[in-house]
């Protein structure tokens, strides 16, 4: 399967492809949501996660985008540090869902 990952740290970044590639996914990795917008754009990924608490464009706002242009469904996005702000939010914000 092939992945997009959108991580700003670079730590992160190399976790998660190092696990994703030992599970024999092939993942590409973008370091912001501008370049994880562009990739999303360009390439036809089965998965993509974000992660939610990135600098400039956070995750939530990439899926909102992606979702707009018709380039994500509900099944192939995941956010990153969900943890962090609550899953209904997420939930309307990525998935159009109503309140």
């Amino acid at each position: 399967m092939w992945i997009l990952v959108v991580e700003d740290e670079i730590s992160m970044g190399g976790l998660l492809r190092q696990g994703l590639e030992e599970q024999n996914h092939t993942v590409t990795l973008a370091r912001d949501g501008l370049e994880g917008i562009h990739e999303a754009e360009t390439c036809d990924f089965a998965a993509i996660v974000l992660d939610v608490m990135m600098p400039g464009m956070d995750g939530v706002e990439v899926a909102r985008r992606l979702r707009a242009a018709g380039r994500a469904k509900q099944n192939r996005l995941s956010h990153a540090a969900c943890d962090m702000i609550k899953p209904r939010l997420i939930e309307r914000c990525c998935w159009g869902d109503q309140p």
